[in-house]
């Protein structure tokens, strides 16, 4: 059972290229998960922006589809990009627990 994981993060300057993780995305089995920051604080720091653009897509991201999620890493260069997907050998819900541990840093 192959499963696959990407890293939401946000770069609130694409140029300079500094990025924080926010969220992840586990899919295989034709199912797709998401998890996200519940505290947003650092990432306000981080942006010194608005935020509510990056809580929008976390609400719109429930509703992706493993495709969608697949174009968005392999597309996306502004504000949110996603990290190449990776592949895993577990279910989608264990890679999740797992990927979320080490990629989400909750203050």
């Amino acid at each position: 059972m192959a499963s696959y994981y990407t890293v939401v993060q946000y770069v609130p300057d694409p140029l300079a290229g500094e990025r924080i993780n926010i969220g992840v995305f586990a899919y295989g089995e034709g199912r797709i998960l998401c998890r996200f920051l519940q505290n947003w604080n650092r990432v306000r720091a981080f942006g010194g922006e608005d935020i509510q653009f990056l809580l929008d897509f976390t609400e719109r991201a429930k509703s992706f589809t493993a495709e969608q999620v697949k174009k968005m890493a392999a597309n996306w260069n502004h504000s949110i990009q996603l990290t190449e997907p990776r592949g895993w050998l577990t279910s989608p819900e264990d890679l999740l627990a797992e990927v979320a541990g080490l990629f989400l840093r909750e203050t």
